[in-house]
């Protein structure tokens, strides 16, 4: 029998002077009698047209799924054994009404199947997808419109294929050409698309590419791909900065498949240096820095014209930033601050540098530091002791279903050194506070209650809010909390 209910816990936590409150969202009784017992993932998939959602619980071929509509109401359960076991990698999924259907694919990514969740019908089904790959190598995957999405490019032509999913598997190929533009790797001479890409894998392979979803509250951790992937209902945008003298955008119309290239240049700088961007409501914010001065940019993408740019060189002040600099060994020990100029542009281009750019009331939230990996947080650690959310490693591409989850993962997975900056409607500085980033908040829940307990745990997004969910292996009820 399920439990559905919503109410307020009071429980606060203090936060940088903040008070955050979370609530109970939803608990249900794991019914099937094995299931605690095998279930070591989750992901949950949210209809966007409805905010209806199922939560599944996976392991190996095992999947069960329990479906909710946007009351939070019980719609249907459903327990699967029907994958074969070869196919061990979630890659996304389709909804269609009462339809859910995961997509999976085998280790070397060669074979591709799903299965069918209707529970209108209250049945399941698998399938396998005729998707050879031949010649193509696959970059990424998204939802979008409620529809899974497959994102490859050619190795003999100047050719990107885009493959849309239905429920049976079918799937629609679309062609972005590519073969009259000039691209620039990591060389200063412009070439093919194909030969372009090989020459920058010495600076990050094109299969590297991140998803960014302007309305997740990510951290800086996310943005060190000199690849990111933007998509609104109109057009997606595929940002290179493989190149430090200017930022390469593909923009492909969903609709119209109409194709362009864009290239924004970057700031002239004397000496050699490190470069990346990130692209909200249309504007494009490049940061280009090394030991000696940082500057960051802001230009308009459609009229290609330059807004702002501000300059400080290592003799300057840090005035566009509000407060020290931050540093953080792992993001939930200790932070360290400090104020030089010069440290700060030393310590940056010795990373990976970043910028992570959010618009709230009217103003420009920007964080700009670099990055490095570590393997001593304690998300690693339940990512390996009790995985926190599905994921598939192919070499160097990793596919996480939900999104969230992946921003989550990484928040915890580096150190970094960054500043914080407020920019206004014009784009000058401004002042006020830094916001707290609600995966910070959620962590600090997770390190207090310890982990040793749940398993099959998860964080989405649900109609503006963060929802983290767990499986108690001793009460085997899945919990959900809204954040």
């Amino acid at each position: 029998m399920y439990k559905s209910f919503l109410y307020p816990t009071l429980i606060l936590l203090f936060l940088q002077l903040k008070v955050i409150s979370q609530e109970e969202f939803l608990d249900f009784t794991i019914d099937y009698p094995d299931t605690p017992f095998l279930m070591q993932n989750s992901f949950t998939m949210v209809d966007e047209l409805t905010d209806s959602f199922t939560v599944f619980l996976t392991k190996n071929s095992d999947i069960s799924a329990y479906h909710f509509d946007s009351a939070l109401q019980t719609k249907g359960r459903l327990l699967s054994r029907q994958l074969p076991n070869k196919y061990k990698f979630p890659l996304g999924g389709t909804i269609e009404n009462t339809k859910y259907t995961l997509f999976y694919s085998n280790k070397d990514k060669s074979k591709f199947a799903g299965i069918v969740f209707d529970f209108n019908t209250r049945w399941s089904n698998t399938f396998e997808i005729d998707l050879k790959l031949r010649n193509e190598i696959l970059l990424t995957q998204f939802n979008h419109s409620n529809k899974f999405h497959l994102l490859t490019a050619s190795y003999r032509e100047d050719l990107l294929y885009l493959y849309i999913f239905d429920n049976s598997g079918q799937y629609e190929k679309k062609i972005i050409d590519l073969s009259k533009y000039d691209f620039f790797g990591g060389a200063k001479h412009p070439a093919r698309l194909k030969h372009a890409l090989a020459l920058g894998t010495t600076i990050g392979p094109f299969t590297d590419i991140k998803l960014v979803q302007n309305d997740i509250a990510y951290s800086l951790d996310s943005m060190i791909s000199w690849y990111k992937l933007y998509i609104n209902e109109e057009k997606l945008y595929l940002v290179i900065d493989l190149n430090t003298d200017l930022t390469q955008i593909i923009a492909y119309n969903l609709h119209t498949e109409d194709v362009d290239l864009i290239k924004i240049p970057q700031p002239s700088f004397k000496q050699e240096a490190k470069s990346n961007s990130y692209f909200l409501n249309g504007k494009l914010f490049q940061l280009k820095i090394n030991t000696q001065e940082m500057v960051l940019q802001i230009t308009d993408l459609a009229t290609k014209k330059l807004i702002k740019e501000h300059h400080i060189s290592k003799h300057d002040s840090l005035n566009i930033a509000i407060g020290p600099v931050r540093q953080r060994g792992g993001r939930y020990e200790n932070h360290r601050e400090f104020d030089k100029t010069s440290k700060f542009l030393r310590k940056v281009t010795s990373g990976n540098p970043a910028i992570l750019v959010d618009e709230f009331d009217g103003t420009y939230q920007v964080n700009i530091g670099s990055v490095k990996e570590i393997n001593d947080s304690l998300l690693h650690a339940i990512a390996f002791t009790s995985p926190f959310s599905v994921v598939a490693v192919f070499g160097s591409v990793t596919f996480f279903v939900n999104p969230v989850a992946l921003a989550f993962y990484k928040a915890s997975d580096t150190k970094a050194v960054y500043i914080f900056s407020l920019l206004d409607e014009n784009f000058e500085l401004t002042y006020g506070e830094e916001p707290e980033n609600i995966f910070y908040v959620i962590h600090d829940y997770i390190e207090r209650e310890g982990i040793k307990r749940f398993t099959a745990a998860d964080v989405f997004k649900y109609k503006g809010g963060y929802i983290f969910g767990r499986l108690d292996r001793k009460t085997k009820n899945y919990s959900l909390l809204k954040f």
